[in-house]
């Protein structure tokens, strides 16, 4: 029964035929839309168009190699930090812990200061490279969740021009490295909430 709001009034309706076997073959595909599914089709394993095996694009590159030489071309223009000299300072006593930070910053600024030397550039350095993988990191993670190069791009460009990644990657601290554990981090723990 059909309940029809025009006439108030109940109406009988008829059965439907069955859809003849020349408009849906009896085979294992289903048909939706104008794509076919099969059993070996990547729609169906959930893959898309955008697949996270396409390369990231040139431009995150481009935008990363640009946030490193932004930095170095930057970092000599004011002197040391006192957190720099700190760091510095933990570097030549390596502890397994310090009472205000984790011992990576510390083992981080001697490494740096055995092959690149005690300059200002020098000790800036792995806050830079730090700056340049941020950016590729997140674009990325932005192909990984199916973004197309244009979501690369944007998604590299936004770290890049970020207020607190171009502050914290213009010196040497703890601070410029964090993320580098923690994109990562957010990727995977995204994949089991997606």
């Amino acid at each position: 029964m059909v309940f029809d709001f025009a006439t108030t009034q109940n109406v009988q309706s008829e059965p439907m035929d069955p859809i003849p076997d020349e408009i849906i073959p009896s085979t294992p595909a289903l048909a939706i839309g104008a794509h076919t599914i099969s059993s070996g089709d990547p729609m169906e394993r959930g893959e898309t168009d955008r697949s996270a095996s396409a390369p990231l694009s040139t431009a995150a590159y481009a935008l990363a190699i640009v946030a490193f030489a932004l930095h170095v071309g930057f970092s000599g223009r004011f002197g040391y930090f006192r957190d720099e000299l700190y760091y510095a300072a933990c570097g030549q006593h390596l502890a397994w812990g310090y009472v205000d930070h984790a011992p990576f910053a510390p083992l981080l600024a001697r490494v740096s200061r055995a092959f690149l030397g005690d300059s200002l550039l020098a000790l800036r350095f792995l806050p830079a490279l730090a700056a340049a993988a941020k950016v590729i990191l997140s674009g990325w993670m932005a192909r990984e969740l199916s973004g197309g190069k244009y979501a690369h791009f944007l998604a590299a460009f936004c770290v890049l021009f970020a207020p607190i990644y171009l502050t914290f990657d213009s010196f040497f601290s703890m601070n410029a490295f964090e993320q580098l554990k923690q994109n990562p981090a957010s990727y995977f723990s995204n994949l089991f909430v997606l």
